[in-house]
């Protein structure tokens, strides 16, 4: 029984660590070479989603946690990108499309992925803003515990674009578009390069290997060698309809050698990339390409059944959540690749549509009205008859204002950005003559809430 109580505390708090965020704390990085041709003066946060940059894993079990950067993406950006004094006094702003971290667990270590893609605009007298280049990025770093490396894969990724800026001589640049203040701080409906790669525009897809992408985004095969290419059906009913695809060099014996160290190529009508060190068919989507593989063990599942089990237990959680057919996505311009979560209630990160809300409540009836606001309208009361007010939030840019204030007394305000499917609850807390909106775990805030509820429907009789 004691460990059965044991495991079930265990596990319980792995579900109380899921409702905390992991801040990316980058007042400690720097950059190796500053941007020299101007003054990075303004970081327009353009994500279309400001919910979170993504998931870190932590705990053994490896319970996937949102992730922040500390004090905001477009203030610790724009602290990382200043420039020394007596640098061209030209001025120009960052807007940042997208901005990505992610963590996954392999036999012998963990890996730290990051993306970056943002855009350089040259600022005008009159308030205006020239687009000018759009520089995309990935980095991914390996070890036994990689949370804590993502504050430098960030800042790696920020010099690798300020290079690309630097190398193309931003003061010779024409304008690709001039944006007003609200434009340029919009997100875009399609994030895509300013111009479109080669491949998106040529309707012939040349045949050849791809050392890199590069090689497919500009549809130029670079290797000369002779290729043979076979494909076999797979038999597993989960497969039914693709085949496995093998690529050889032939010499001029006419023995062949399985090719590996390549990005992937293309076969003269469709294009392969290379994964896992096995060859899958690209198909294009709106914004890049898909192909689907077989799923990754889930860390979660494994971590969880190597406590309960060991290495066996371990292994098994590994089979049961692996080599599933599942779709991964390859971003055009950075070049990464991500699996789609196969779990319906885990959707990709940034194609979620899933509700949330924000929850306001009193744990303690009392006689004294709290009225609840969301921004400036009123939106309900907190009374000896109404213990608690759900708020829907749909916004993924821009964080509600929930103040709360009982008659002429000063307000109580918090600022709430709940992720896509995520509940946030605060609880209205008097303390003599001030009072506050205290954030509390999910747990705890559903079962106050659940209280207030009955306590509301017992009134009522």
């Amino acid at each position: 029984m004691k460990y059965i109580m044991w495991l079930c505390a265990f596990f319980g708090a792995f579900g109380a660590t899921a409702q905390k965020r992991h801040q990316v704390d980058l007042a400690s990085q720097s950059l190796a070479q500053p941007f020299q041709a101007g003054r990075i003066t303004e970081v327009l946060d353009a994500r279309p989603d400001r919910t979170s940059i993504g998931w870190v894993q932590v705990g053994i079990a490896n319970e996937r946690v949102p992730a922040d950067i500390k004090g905001g993406v477009g203030p610790a950006l724009q602290r990382l990108a200043q420039t020394p004094a007596g640098t061209d006094a030209t001025p120009y702003a960052l807007r940042v499309h997208q901005l990505v971290i992610g963590e996954a667990t392999g036999a012998a270590s963990e890996a730290a992925s990051a993306e970056l893609v943002v855009d350089l605009l040259r600022l005008q007298g009159n308030g205006q803003y020239e687009v000018l280049w759009r520089a995309a990025e990935a980095v991914e770093t390996r070890g036994m515990e990689v949370t804590g490396k993502h504050g430098a894969n960030i800042s790696v990724l920020l010099q690798k674009c300020l290079a690309q800026f630097e190398a193309a001589g931003p003061a010779k640049l024409p304008a690709v578009a001039t944006l007003t203040a609200e434009q340029a701080a919009a997100p875009l409906a399609k994030l895509g390069p300013l111009t479109p790669f080669p491949l998106q525009t040529e309707k012939v897809r040349r045949p050849g290997v791809y050392h890199s992408l590069d090689d497919f985004r500009r549809n130029v095969p670079n290797d000369q060698k002779l290729v043979a290419v076979s494909k076999t059906p797979r038999t597993s009913p989960n497969w039914a309809g693709t085949s496995e695809v093998e690529l050889y060099y032939v010499d001029d014996k006419g023995a062949r050698t399985p090719v590996r160290n390549v990005w992937g190529f293309s076969d003269g009508q469709d294009s392969y990339i290379l994964h896992q060190r096995r060859y899958y068919l690209l198909m294009p989507t709106d914004e890049g390409f898909m192909f689907e593989a077989p799923s990754a063990a889930d860390p979660g599942a494994v971590g969880t059944g190597a406590v309960v089990g060991g290495l066996i237990g371990a292994g098994i959680a590994a089979a049961a959540t692996s080599g599933y057919r599942q779709e991964h996505r390859l971003n055009l311009l950075t070049g990464r690749v991500t699996a789609v979560p196969l779990k319906q209630t885990e959707p990709a990160f940034g194609n979620d549509d899933r509700e949330s809300a924000v929850v306001v409540y009193r744990r303690k009836p009392s006689p004294s009205v709290v009225d609840v606001y969301a921004g400036k309208n009123v939106v309900g009361g907190l009374d000896g008859a109404t213990g608690s007010i759900t708020i829907p939030w749909t916004d993924r840019r821009n964080a509600l204002k929930l103040c709360g204030r009982v008659g002429s007394a000063a307000e109580a305000c918090v600022d709430a950005l709940p992720r896509p499917g995520e509940t946030l609850y605060y609880e209205w807390i008097e303390e003599g003559t001030s009072a506050q909106l205290k954030a509390v775990p999910a747990k705890e805030g559903a079962f106050e809430q659940r209280r207030a509820e009955l306590r509301t429907r017992q009134k009522k009789k």
